[in-house]
């Protein structure tokens, strides 16, 4: 690392003069007593210096420098300012014998038009240990170092929407710190901690898998959650593209958006889930029932067409291992609007996601609950919401049959919050079984992990287009919802 001042290395004044004469380190004055032995002082320098670290050199920029001579042998305490110009001059001066002049005392003395006077000059903060090392070994003359708190994360990227950023003060912002503020506030100085219920195991795995799946079909953004469907734990929360909380600043606010929490997106055919499964609940459909998707299926003013048209009647389980909107509409429409409304708002989508950041969104649902609302909703069109509030609303229909509040808290083992009984645990389990047969037999192939039992519902959203006022065939929301394991006890 090279000390440069003014372009030149070295220490050397721009005066050419050294500076052997004074010296302040951390507040205290020293002398040399042969200068103070003469009848005139020769101020060697008063100079306008500013320490930076440039792209790992130490800089010294020089804004100003003069001599001065005093008929008095007068010691130059220090000069050390921040601004290039003489009313922020910092000085001291004292006679042998008497007190030390104020800085603000002392530039009246010598002259000087005082209007801001600071005893410190704050270079800067936040150093690294690595930083402040490596200005340490420079030796600067009247470089001292004061200890200060400021939130450091060494992660750097990894879950950074879900840990957020905290101010110089140590106030949260965003994330996490926002939300745990006053417990991380509480608990500082050694008194405890706050533990989040991220595994960073899976953190680690869903960051890679997001990443690279972003990097090969280049979205605009791209969101991953995975949550524990007994407890509501947020084990992992991945939004692309992602910053590093240490500098945020830096980062755009594309990149600071947690899409997964603030951002309401219609999630398409994943919402067919939440349809056959308010169909078994009510009764109005069972395993063994079917349904005609042999031609189009007009619904007053529109149309309902198959994109993996079968053209043949087919089983609920073949409703959705084709992604049937023919299907999952007719299965819909005898639900009925009153009774879909009603389970939407039991699972919890008509509501903002009850979790602890304060970016959870409220979604956008329909104003009136018809028959085009019911077709239109029950395949994940006409009804925006965040991803949060998805996985949340997925919770019961994998857990048994209840709603839980997602956290980002760690919850104790057996800690489990009691919930609320949205469907019957019969249910749950049949969807558990729907599930895995998509994944082994339909949409959901590429998601077959051996040993793992993983089932599952794609889905393709179509983006509403302002400039054709209706959906945009070429611009998609791609979703996929899973669960692992499928069986076992659902407890």
């Amino acid at each position: 690392m090279a000390l440069k001042n003014d372009g030149s290395a070295g220490l050397k004044d721009p005066l050419g003069l050294d500076r052997q004469s004074t010296a302040l380190l951390q507040g205290e004055l020293a002398w040399d007593e042969a200068v103070l032995k003469q009848g005139r002082l020769r101020v060697r320098t008063v100079v306008t210096l500013r320490w930076v670290l440039v792209a790992g050199e130490a800089a010294l920029l020089t804004l100003a420098a003069t001599t001065l001579d005093f008929a008095a042998p007068y010691a130059l305490c220090f000069a050390l300012v921040g601004l290039a110009a003489w009313a922020n001059l910092l000085v001291g001066i004292a006679t042998p014998g008497q007190r030390l002049l104020s800085p603000t005392e002392a530039a009246v003395q010598l002259g000087f038009d005082v209007v801001q006077v600071s005893a410190l000059v704050f270079l800067t903060g936040g150093m690294t240990p690595v930083e402040k090392a490596a200005v340490h070994r420079l030796g600067l003359p009247g470089i001292s170092f004061e200890p200060e708190q400021k939130r450091v994360y060494p992660l750097e990227a990894t879950a950074s929407h879900l840990i957020g950023f905290a101010d110089t003060g140590g106030k949260g912002l965003a994330g996490a710190e926002l939300a745990l503020n006053d417990d991380i506030k509480a608990l500082a100085g050694g008194k405890g901690e706050v533990a989040l219920s991220i595994d960073l195991r899976v953190q680690a795995a869903l960051e890679d898998e997001v990443r690279k799946a972003a990097l090969t079909y280049g979205p605009k953004g791209a969101v991953g959650i995975v949550a524990n469907v007994h407890t509501g734990e947020i084990l992992g929360l991945a939004s692309y593209p992602d910053f590093d909380p240490n500098d945020p600043g830096a980062a755009s606010a594309e990149q600071r958006l947690n899409r997964a929490a603030s951002t309401v997106y219609e999630m398409g055919s994943t919402f067919k889930a939440f349809t056959v499964a308010i169909g078994l609940d009510t009764g109005v459909a069972t395993m063994a029932s079917t349904f005609d998707a042999r031609e189009p299926y007009k619904l007053g003013y529109r149309t309902i067409h198959d994109y993996h048209a079968s053209r043949k009647i087919l089983s609920l389980v073949e409703v959705f291992q084709h992604s049937s909107n023919i299907g999952t509409a007719k299965l819909a429409v005898g639900v009925g609007p009153q009774r879909l409304s009603h389970y939407f708002e039991a699972l919890g989508l008509t509501e903002k996601a009850p979790i602890e950041l304060a970016e959870s969104a409220s979604p956008l649902t329909p104003k009136v609950w018809n028959e085009d609302a019911v077709a239109s909703t029950s395949f994940g069109h006409g009804m925006n919401v965040t991803p949060l509030a998805l996985t949340r609303a997925m919770l019961p229909l994998l857990n048994g049959g209840k709603l839980l509040p997602l956290t980002i808290r760690k919850l104790e083992p057996g800690q489990a919050p009691a919930g609320r009984r949205v469907l019957s645990e019969t249910t749950s389990a049949q969807m558990l079984q729907i599930m895995r047969a998509n994944v082994t037999g339909g949409s959901g192939g590429k998601a077959d992990v051996p040993g793992l039992s993983v089932g599952g519902k794609t889905g393709t959203g179509e983006k509403y287009d302002p400039a054709i006022r209706g959906y945009n065939g070429k611009r998609q929301v791609s979703s996929f919802a899973a669960v692992f394991p499928t069986d076992g006890p659902l407890e």
